[in-house]
């Protein structure tokens, strides 16, 4: 028999796991859907089990909780790391994002390449 977790969903499935995951580290289905550059529709049908996501949206869901793909999938491992490499992943998406603004600002010539590689050396060495 398998065991259901928070709102009705399988823990047992992959897409179970996915909320599970979710749910456990506080964040909504738009927040992992924005990560991910999907819509969040997308993410609710691959929590429900409605669709399979690709290999390429597996690795993205694994590297944003810091899990296995075989966790997701399987659920063998241990996903009490989750909660500490989802920090790092949420760390990485920022610095990320950071990286994304500044290159704009080159491209608009808002700032000089002097300044871009200023403030992307000082973002890396975080």
């Amino acid at each position: 028999m398998s065991r259901m977790s928070n709102k009705g969903h399988d823990s047992e499935t992959p897409g179970g796991r996915i909320s599970d995951l979710r749910y456990q580290g506080g964040k909504t289905q738009k927040d992992l859907a924005v990560a991910l550059r999907v819509e969040q529709s997308t993410i609710s049908k691959i929590e429900r089990n409605t669709v399979k996501a690709s290999s390429e949206m597996m690795n993205g869901i694994a590297a944003y909780f810091g899990v296995s793909i075989d966790f997701l999938m399987r659920g063998n491992g241990k996903a009490e790391e989750a909660s500490k490499v989802n920090k790092q992943s949420e760390d990485s998406f920022a610095t990320i994002k950071e990286l994304k603004e500044i290159a704009t600002m080159l491209e608009k010539k808002l700032i000089t390449r002097a300044q871009f590689d200023s403030l992307r050396d000082g973002l890396l060495s975080n």
